[in-house]
């Protein structure tokens, strides 16, 4: 019998919650790109606890998928592929890895032709 879990709406509503801030961008990128860019800088506080709660999240929902291997709703597969690039995106600004740096920069350049 497959059972949803009492974390996993509130997984769903927090990452649905959390996207909504691309809406900031519609009405003004440059101060949104600016606010991410040095929030990923700064590695300040907030950085620290949305991270932190991402993470926890992940891991639960990881941990879930692979307990229930073989009988999963096909959305739970959301948990496997969003948790890895969640790690690697960590990660990879962590440690400074240059191609995801100038990727990351590329993507909050309001000035670049796309």
């Amino acid at each position: 019998m497959k059972k949803i879990y009492s974390f996993e709406p509130w997984f769903f509503i927090f990452f649905g919650v959390f996207h909504l801030h691309r809406i900031w961008a519609l009405f003004d990128r440059v101060s949104y790109a600016l606010f991410w860019i040095n929030t990923m800088e700064e590695k300040g506080l907030f950085y620290f606890l949305l991270m932190g709660i991402l993470s926890v999240f992940c891991i639960l929902g990881i941990v879930v998928f692979f307990k229930n291997l073989g009988q999963n709703f096909w959305w739970r597969w959301i948990y496997l592929f969003g948790g890895s690039y969640l790690f690697f995106d960590l990660f990879a600004i962590a440690t400074g890895l240059s191609f995801w740096r100038n990727l990351l920069y590329a993507m909050f350049d309001v000035s670049a032709w796309y």
